[in-house]
């Protein structure tokens, strides 16, 4: 009786071995599609929920909105309180709401800014720092609000010592108040101050229209998630410029914060008379 030679038992525990080998790897290649599969099909259900959480939420903040005059708009951008608006669905959703002067910064885009006053305004964009990054907002209304402008924003409006001029606005703001008087005051003392009033009146506004809303929804789990939108009182209804996430909210909290330093800016109420007016 013939044997068969060991050489082909080998050839064939080589073969069987190779097999088993690449119907792992095609194994693991479908597990491993299956799984991104399965990651990319669970984010999309993610912002698939989100997107119509927020489509909610801007129903409810549209119909809120709408039963507020800008002046009691105002006072609650003002106020101190850490809720403005609450909205609960029992044992389904919380939503609470604060809303804040959205018009602190400029808009990017010169189109959304009236012939007449794009050279000036593309003027004040070009003296913002190189990283505007959270400086800039997309769209609305130009003119931008003097009661929440962030620093940088501030020394941008004056073509010479914007800094010194963000310190004095800022400093008013946070000790005496500022208005249109004690603004135009301020502007006075620096030179060329009444031209710069007149300039400076085209592009500031002491009344807000674009409106910034933090809002923190709640599940029933107690999950929480933070969100903002953007928006602006037009005519008849709201006009919603953007969707923030918390990563932007906390980038506009940084810049309206300042930067972070132990010096004492100066004290500009104690200033001489003598001293503001041989800036001129």
């Amino acid at each position: 009786m013939r044997q068969r030679p060991p050489a082909r038992r080998g050839f064939a525990m080589a073969f069987v071995l190779l097999l088993t080998l690449v119907v792992s790897l095609m194994i693991g290649a479908s597990l491993s599609r299956q799984d991104a599969q399965s990651r990319t099909v669970s984010r999309l259900v993610k912002d698939y929920q989100t997107h119509h959480d927020m489509l909610g939420v801007r129903a409810i903040i549209e119909q809120w909105m709408s039963r507020k005059t800008p002046a009691q708009l105002v006072e609650l951008a003002e106020s101190e309180d850490d809720v403005h608006h609450r909205i609960e669905i029992e044992g389904v959703l919380e939503i609470v709401v604060r809303i804040e002067d959205g018009q602190g910064l400029p808009v990017g885009a010169v189109e959304y800014v009236p012939e007449g006053v794009r050279d000036l305004y593309e003027g004040v964009l070009e003296r913002l720092p190189e990283d505007r990054r959270g400086l800039l907002r997309p769209r609305g209304a130009h003119q931008i609000s003097i009661a929440t402008a962030p620093r940088p924003v501030l020394a941008a409006l004056l073509e010479d010592h914007g800094e010194d001029f963000a310190d004095e606005i800022i400093d008013l703001r946070e000790r005496d108040g500022l208005d249109q008087e004690t603004f135009a005051d301020a502007v006075r003392s620096y030179p060329g101050g009444d031209a710069a009033i007149a300039r400076l009146a085209q592009i500031i506004t002491f009344e807000p229209a674009v409106w910034r809303l933090r809002m923190t929804m709640t599940d029933e789990q107690g999950s929480e998630r933070l969100f903002g939108m953007l928006a602006e009182v037009i005519q008849g209804g709201l006009s919603v410029h953007e969707w923030m996430t918390e990563a932007d909210l906390n980038i506009l909290d940084r810049l309206a914060d300042g930067p972070a330093d132990d010096e004492e800016r100066p004290n500009r109420r104690g200033d001489s008379r003598n001293e503001r007016t041989s800036r001129r």
